[in-house]
């Protein structure tokens, strides 16, 4: 993105890091996308929402940021 790098040109994400939150580094709970996504829609880590590998499903009755909306 421009804002790390001045050769590249993109505006709208500079103007967003500008005015929001930038991450510079960022870690996952798990390489495999399943059990990323649902810590990232429930808040918790594999161990505790019971999708810790990949193709296995998310237990229904798990709260999301979905059913929160």
């Amino acid at each position: 993105m421009g804002y790390n790098n001045k050769e590249l040109k993109t505006p709208n994400l500079d103007r967003l890091a500008e005015q929001g939150t930038r991450f510079n580094r960022a870690y996952t709970v798990n390489p495999t996308y399943t059990p990323t996504r649902a810590s990232i829609i429930t808040g918790k880590y594999p161990s505790q929402h019971g999708a810790w590998l990949l193709g296995t499903k998310l237990p229904e009755s798990e709260n999301t940021v979905g059913d929160e909306f």
